[in-house]
Parts: C-alpha cells; structure tokens; sequence
C-alpha cells in the first residue's frame, strides 16, 4: 500500500548482482529513521522468485508493509549499446 508521502526508491538487479541489491536495501533500511516510508520499486533482471521473497521479508521486518513494485524493463531496446558485463539493466 502506497500514500503520496512515501519515497520512492528505484533500483536494479539481476541475480548475479542479487547479494549486492539485497545489502543496498538492507542499509538503507537500517540506517532509515522511519523505514515504512519507503516504497521500492526494482527493476527486475529476471531475479529468482526466492530472492524476491527475501526482499519482501527484509522490507517486513523493518516495519516497511508497501511491497514491491515490480518492473520489467524491455532490455531488447537497448541492443545495440555497450553491456555492461553482460547485462544492459544497468541503462
């Protein structure tokens, strides 16, 4: 559930970089004076379906009960532009 005094939080993973995403979220809830006005949104690199369950439970504990808000980037349109390892996500 969203309200308009939430913040926006955008990012992007995939599951090579997972660890990394998960320690990013991890901080910025834990270091948060109020970690409940966050609303996450990920742009999802084809993230395991257990990896997204881990997400939502760290937000859960934290106190944060806005979920995620899923994105599906189209990484096709980006063909054509240097990868970055491998992955266009990062665009």
């Amino acid at each position: 559930m969203s309200d308009s005094n939430n913040i926006p939080i955008v990012t992007a993973a995939d599951q090579r970089y997972f660890p990394g995403h998960l320690a990013t979220i991890f901080t910025m809830l834990a270091s948060a004076a109020d970690p409940s006005k966050f609303q996450v949104h990920v742009f999802d690199g084809d993230l395991h379906a257990k990896s997204k369950h881990k997400l939502l439970e760290l937000l859960e504990h934290f106190g944060n009960h806005n979920g995620i808000k899923w994105l599906q980037p189209e990484l096709d349109d980006f063909c054509g532009l240097v990868s970055m390892g491998g992955n266009f996500l990062t665009y």
